[in-house]
């Protein structure tokens, strides 16, 4: 019996097929149930391993169609027949199977023993012909025969998309498909399909940055927030002053003045809100009485609202003061502009310490008490820092899902970011195995350093020296790679190998680093970058309301996504210059509103009753400004008296650096004597 058997394995009427799908015909392939002509078979397991989903094995007799898939439970092929035996008895002379409806089976690349073995097939399929009667005598015995796993088999009404999703949960981390080989890796990078680029027509180069800020700032918004506003005068009235007058409701122009202010306060920062209107020659800035009152500012300051807080609301949102605002701009970040191929999501901490319930404290940020809020930023080219999405953190959520993982799910979602081939970089608190593998189903490459105690990762990597490199992978093509610098450094990816590459230091030595740690370094800056643009010249004050302080966070945020999208379309500007014709065009929409005219007449009047008499050289033109690119330089009235003394402040009028102290106007009243 055994020797009839073995006949029977090089019998040349069993025939081994293998259908490898291509991208571009990705189900058409298998839909039509199109077969490709033999091939080796000595190949099986490389084309196995370079695409886990697209490898089929079809078998059948030749000449002999397969009628229909009840007939198969029947047909058996002997254990541990071996491919080599198969291929050897293929001949391109030999007709074609049928294509009807069959069961389809997968190669099981689970045994990492080098033995003679080269493949393993998980359900194995004898076809029988009932007119051979060679093939049709021993059928009933079944001792050492397997039967086709139903659960790797393709039903004959069973869609394409139902049967690879079942496929690639069997293959999730946690499920006994998954698993960790010391082979390398075989990763499966997903095509660019997006096209980057400012999605709004009648923007160029030219575009001024007003019209720029318009595009997400939205004239909706504004009007929601003058109509919320003067809305919440109605319903809380403050308690009359003396010296301020009474409440006249605002307009969309006022509202741009005081945001202009606002940026205008960022640019030329000071320790107080008073400061600016200050009469001080230490503190005088002409600008803001000029343009509005103080007490008109501290009116607007103190009533800005932008919802109805008598309106019904989600009892679970906590947000609800800010959520029709957060709303515009989500859209207007996700619509105006396309982010090209790299792009990152990280955390914020926006500076808070009020009472908010959604406040954290984060030791490893600068501000360590603030909220929280999740990006999603673009990494390379001019957009570098835009922002496409995000999530401000209101608490701990309590599902299902890690908050780590919704996060960058719900980001990516909102942006519109999946099925199109992006390269998303994460860091360690984000990264995971099961993360990754729900980012390769939706066609997302991905990038990052993990934890090592996470769950599903490999537990036996070894790195001891510097330098040293150790690393593991899926079949579905997934890398962890640890190595050791100055310390361990372990990273996840989907579209790397374990290869190395040489680089550059700053100082000019060259360094062989891993491949997936130098694009890590390129690809993680997205975030950091808009935070860094943001804080540079911030709009934000001091503020009890937590609601206030988010809103100009969001107008920071909305106006280094203005800049970005400045340098994509051309623009030369540094962000200080843009800030600054940004808060000259805001200020502007107030000239023609008779109202802002009338404030600045009187503004002017009240500032020259009140200000004190100073020297007739110090009428008008010469204030304090900082020197050139902040730099320090000799104070002019110190260095006369053989006092070297260095300052970074300096006399607008008369372009010499002076001390902060009373430097600056004995300076001046010197000159003024010396001049009569």
């Amino acid at each position: 019996m055994k020797k009839k058997r073995k006949e029977k394995r090089k019998s040349p009427q069993t025939r081994l097929m293998v259908v490898e799908r291509g991208n571009g015909a990705r189900g058409s392939l298998l839909a039509g149930g199109l077969l490709s002509n033999p091939v080796d078979c000595s190949r099986t397991r490389e084309m196995a391993q370079s695409d886990w989903l697209t490898k089929v094995i079809y078998r059948g007799v030749v000449g002999r169609p397969i009628q229909s898939t009840s007939a198969l439970n029947t047909l058996k092929m002997p254990r541990n027949t071996r491919t080599s035996s198969a291929a050897a008895a293929v001949s391109p002379d030999d007709p074609q199977p049928s294509t009807s409806a069959g069961p389809l089976s997968f190669y099981d690349d689970s045994s990492d023993d080098e033995s003679g073995e080269r493949f393993v097939p998980r359900g194995r399929v004898l076809i029988e012909d009932s007119s051979d009667s060679d093939l049709g005598s021993d059928s009933g015995d079944d001792s050492d025969l397997d039967y086709v796993s139903h659960d790797t088999s393709l039903d004959e009404d069973e869609p394409l998309s139902a049967y690879a999703r079942r496929l690639r949960e069997r293959n999730s981390p946690g499920q006994p498909g998954f698993r960790w080989r010391k082979k390398e890796n075989v990763p499966t990078r997903y095509g660019f399909r997006a096209q980057p680029g400012v999605n709004t027509p009648g923007v160029d180069s030219d575009s001024s940055p007003l019209e720029l800020f318009s595009l997400f700032f939205t004239e909706e918004l504004m009007d929601m927030i003058v109509r919320e506003t003067n809305r919440y005068h109605r319903q809380k009235p403050g308690p009359s002053s003396s010296h301020m007058k009474d409440w006249v409701d605002t307009s969309v122009s006022e509202l741009g003045v005081f945001i202009g202010l606002r940026m205008a306060m960022g640019i030329n920062q000071k320790p107080e809100q008073r400061s600016y209107w200050s009469t001080d020659l230490f503190y005088h800035s002409p600008l803001f009485p000029v343009t509005m009152t103080r007490d008109r500012f501290d009116q607007l300051s103190r009533y800005l609202h932008v919802v109805d807080n008598e309106g019904s609301h989600p009892p679970d949102d906590r947000l609800w003061k800010l959520r029709p605002a957060i709303e515009i701009l989500q859209r207007q970040f996700s619509s105006v502009f396309t982010p090209p191929r790299r792009i990152t999501v990280d955390e914020s901490l926006w500076k808070f310490r009020g009472r908010f319930v959604a406040v954290t404290y984060n030791p490893s940020k600068r501000s360590r008490f603030g909220v929280k809020v999740y990006k999603l930023a673009a990494s390379e080219g001019p957009s570098n820092g835009y922002i496409c999405a995000f999530e401000i953190y209101t608490g701990r959520d309590r599902s299902d899902i890690p908050a780590s993982q919704r996060a960058v799910i719900h980001l990516m979602g909102a942006a519109g970011l999946f099925d199109k081939g992006y390269d998303l970089y994460t860091d360690n608190w984000y990264t995971s195995p099961t993360l990754f593998h729900y980012l390769q189903s939706r066609r997302t490459n991905a990038i990052g350093t993990v934890r090592t105690n996470r769950k599903f990762m490999p537990t036996d990597l070894q790195v001891k020296a510097r330098g040293q490199v150790d690393s593991r992978s899926t079949p579905t093509g997934m890398l962890c790679l640890q190595w050791r610098d100055r310390r361990v450094v372990t990273l996840l990816s989907t579209v790397h190998k374990s290869e190395m590459v040489a680089t550059r230091s700053r100082s000019g030595f060259e360094r062989i680093k891993p491949k997936v740690v130098v694009d890590y370094n390129c690809g993680m800056k997205g975030v950091d970058n808009s935070d860094q643009l943001a804080v540079s010249y911030p709009s934000t004050r001091k503020s009890l309301k937590w609601y206030k302080k988010v809103l100009f966070n969001l107008v920071d945020m909305t106006v280094v996504n203005a800049f970005s999208l400045h340098k994509v379309l051309g623009g030369r500007l540094t962000q200080l210059i843009f800030r600054k014709r940004l808060s000259e065009g805001l200020m502007q929409l107030g000239s023609r509103d008779g109202r802002e005219v009338r404030s600045r007449s009187r503004s002017r009047s009240r500032s020259r009753s009140r200000s004190p008499r100073p020297a007739p050289a110090l009428q008008g033109i010469h204030c304090q400004i900082s020197t050139p690119h902040d730099r320090y330089r000799r104070c002019k009235l110190c260095y006369s008296r053989g006092v070297r003394r260095m300052t970074k402040m300096m006399c607008s009028g008369c372009d010499v650096s002076l001390c902060r102290t009373s430097c600056f106007e004995e300076y001046h009243t010197l000159n003024a004597s010396t001049s009569r």
